[in-house]
Order: structure tokens, then C-alpha cells, then sequence
């Protein structure tokens, strides 16, 4: 009696095994063998220009002196097309490696002007040297063109250094 209890036991694992993995099996092989198509379009046109206003950087200080930099208009951003959202200006100082040993802060005020009929202050970032990248919001209800610029800033230098290299920046646009 116990003999014949044990082999029920078994083909009854037996044959639940054998379900599992034909079960299984066809799961596996119909969830790999399955494909979608997606299609992706895109705008097909620009949303913005982007125009360097030739800032020249003129403040060269010896080693070891506080002041404030100069300010100066940087780029000049225009609405293309039929985009009407927001805009994200992203202004990086690209060279920060080299002016990292010269500057024991350098902190820029970085501000975009809104240059309809009469000029308006659209949004306003510090842009330092320890975090090299602001992101500037220009609300929709903007029309532009919009200068970007230096409005203020200042400055400390490295003792027994004195600063040649200018900044550099890169000016970045998305659509928000």
C-alpha cells in the first residue's frame, strides 16, 4: 500500500513537470517572438536662430584682485516657425579647465532680455566657474527676440596669477 502511494505521488509530479514545461516553453516562445512597429516623426523645421553678438571679454586682472567683470551681450535668439511654447537657454562656460587655476571665483550674471517693442527682463541666473551650466526659462508668452547677456558679475583671481584666458560659452536652445 505504502509502495503504490509513493509511485501515484511520483507520476503526479511527473506529469505536473511535464505541463510546466510545455506550458512554459510556448509562454517563452510566443513572448520572444512577438514585435511592434513604431513610427517616429519629427518637426521638420527649426524653432529658433541662434546669432554670437561678438562680446569681446576686456578684463584682464593681475594675480590676486577682486572686482566686478564686464557686461555685454553674449547671443541673440530669434522664434522660427510655428513653435509658440516655451524655450530653455542653456548657457555653459566651455573653457572652465583653463580658468579653474586662474579665478578663485568667478560668478556671472547671466540675463535674457525679451527684445519686443519695449525691452523686458525675462529670467536672470549666476552663472559660476564651480558649476560652469545655467538653464534659463523664456516663457511662451514671449515673443523675442531675446538677447542673452552678461549683466553683472564679479570676480576674484589667484594670487601670482594673472588670468589671459578669456571665457568661452556655448549657448544651447530646447523646446519645453
Amino acid at each position: 500500500m505504502k509502495g503504490e502511494g509513493m509511485i501515484r505521488k511520483w507520476k503526479l509530479w511527473l506529469i505536473a513537470l511535464v505541463v510546466v514545461l510545455v506550458a512554459g516553453g510556448s509562454f517563452a516562445y510566443t513572448s520572444m517572438t512577438g514585435s511592434s512597429t513604431v513610427t517616429i516623426t519629427g518637426g521638420g523645421t527649426e524653432f529658433s536662430t541662434v546669432t554670437a553678438a561678438g562680446f569681446t571679454w576686456t578684463t584682464y586682472p593681475t594675480g590676486g584682485q577682486i572686482g566686478s567683470v564686464q557686461a555685454g551681450n553674449l547671443y541673440t535668439v530669434a522664434r522660427d516657425g510655428d513653435y509658440t511654447g516655451n524655450l530653455v537657454f542653456t548657457v555653459a562656460l566651455i573653457n572652465a579647465d583653463e580658468l579653474i587655476n586662474k579665478y578663485v571665483y568667478l560668478n556671472l550674471q547671466i540675463r535674457v532680455m525679451d527684445g519686443a517693442a519695449t525691452p523686458d527682463e525675462v529670467t536672470t541666473e549666476w552663472l559660476t566657474l564651480e558649476e560652469g551650466v545655467v538653464e534659463l526659462v523664456v516663457p511662451a508668452a514671449k515673443t523675442g527676440p531675446f538677447t542673452v547677456k552678461i549683466n553683472d558679475g564679479t570676480y576674484r583671481t589667484e594670487p601670482g596669477v594673472d588670468p589671459t584666458s578669456a571665457p568661452s560659452f556655448n549657448i544651447r536652445v530646447r523646446q519645453r
